[in-house]
């Protein structure tokens, strides 16, 4: 064996090998273990929450918000503040609607971003070949792994992993391209297990690394299906 030859084989022997729990799918599916499983997660397509919404916007001002969500694009918003009118927030699938008339641009897209935090993690067991490993990342002093999702109309989506529990604990939604990119992110806190699957019920959320509002459950069901009509403006 020549001389060179021998050398290359010798290193590539001593090169250390990546820790297979390190790698991206074993992370998918530490973090669908970790949010219940891939059979409680696909029984929780569709599901109804009841809270409170309290926007920084407003001054603080809290109100009733119910969401309907079927998996994996189809999103129904009701929030209602105290004295004003109740807004109707309706995506289905590429369509979006607000107060009964169509919406473009940022406000389908912010529709858009939610839906995709909404199916997480199941989402990401579902579009594994289109996953970009960003690697490790520190937010707010806390280590993640942060996986990248690309959606449709140039829209990313990040998931941030705890990689001790492999619960999602960040999410990050980037807009436009350039000059123009919007970063929306969510924090999640306060897990609690319905019907076996773990759900955040307190969610911090932010938009060009402002505080915009906070959401709080007090209610998560599971349902069979939709109710009738809920996906239409």
């Amino acid at each position: 064996m020549p001389l060179a030859a021998a050398i290359v084989g010798i290193l590539l022997a001593a090169a250390p090998v990546p820790a297979e729990g390190d790698g991206l799918m074993a992370v998918v599916h530490k973090t669908l273990d970790a949010h219940g499983g891939e059979k409680a997660l696909l029984k929780a397509r569709t599901m109804r929450q009841v809270g409170t919404v309290a926007s920084t916007v407003r001054g603080g001002t809290s109100g009733r918000m119910t969401r309907i969500f079927q998996h994996p694009d189809r999103l129904r918003v009701e929030i209602a503040y105290p004295g004003e009118e109740l807004e109707v927030r309706v995506l289905d699938r590429d369509r979006g609607f607000r107060r009964g008339t169509a919406v473009r641009g940022p406000p389908l897209e912010a529709m858009v971003l939610q839906a995709a935090r909404m199916a997480l993690p199941l989402l990401l067991q579902e579009r594994r070949n289109e996953l970009v490993d960003l690697g490790n990342q520190t937010v707010g002093g806390k280590s993640y792994r942060a996986i990248e999702l690309p959606l449709s109309k140039g829209l990313r989506l990040t998931a941030y992993v705890d990689p001790a529990t492999g619960l999602i604990f960040r999410s990050g939604g980037r807009a436009g391209h350039g000059p123009s990119e919007i970063e929306f992110a969510t924090a999640y806190a306060d897990f609690r297990k319905v019907d076996g699957v773990l759900i955040a019920f307190q969610e911090k959320t932010y938009a060009l690394g402002r505080h915009t509002g906070n959401t709080a459950l007090e209610k998560v069901e599971l349902l069979s299906a939709p109710p009738e009509g809920a996906f239409r403006p």
